[in-house]
């Protein structure tokens, strides 16, 4: 029998808006590559500036990969919210599950806490419900089709990155010269 925890943390970007998706894709890429390896688990939910992010797996191995994240100066402020022991991963079918903005997980934090996402805020009360919530939310692939849809009308789009969890878009603006 292993030893199954889950850990979750917040923290602040160190990104500007400019670079911020770039690290995010880095971060997701780094992630999806690592935790197949170690049979780690997840979700990270990124909005507001601010990281969510639970963590599955074997006790040892979380721990040493939390002391890592956490040196990580892609965030600051980082601070391990639960750590709980557990008897199935609630994200197991997910390397890395990655959450796009989602209008219910802002309805969560505008109705709890009267404002928008900042996990810090998360109490034991309420932390298994906004567990509850990321595994009911739409991972980005799933929304990949809406996203396709959505930009369908666009002379020009393209995945900026795209892997076999997740894909970004960025519109890629037609830019004519008027010469």
């Amino acid at each position: 029998m292993t030893d199954l925890i889950r850990l979750t943390y917040a923290s602040k970007t160190t990104a500007s808006p400019n670079t911020v998706q770039r690290d995010l894709i880095d971060i997701l890429h780094q992630s999806i590559q690592f935790n197949a390896k170690h049979s780690i688990s997840g979700v990270l939910f990124y909005n507001n500036n601010y990281f969510f992010q639970c963590l599955e797996g074997e006790r040892n191995q979380l721990f040493t990969l939390y002391e890592k994240i956490a040196k990580d100066s892609r965030h600051v402020e980082v601070v391990q919210l639960t750590c709980e022991d557990i008897d199935v991963a609630a994200f197991g079918q997910w390397d890395m599950k990655y959450i796009l903005e989602d209008s219910r997980i802002r309805h969560f934090f505008v109705h709890y806490y009267g404002q928008s996402f900042n996990p810090y805020l998360l109490n034991d009360g309420l932390y298994h419900e906004f567990i509850e919530l990321l595994q009911e939310s739409p991972a980005a692939e799933s929304i990949e089709l809406e996203i396709d849809s959505a930009l369908k009308d666009l002379e020009h789009t393209r995945p900026f990155y795209a892997s076999r969890s997740f894909a970004l878009f960025v519109i890629m603006p037609l830019i004519r010269s008027l010469a």
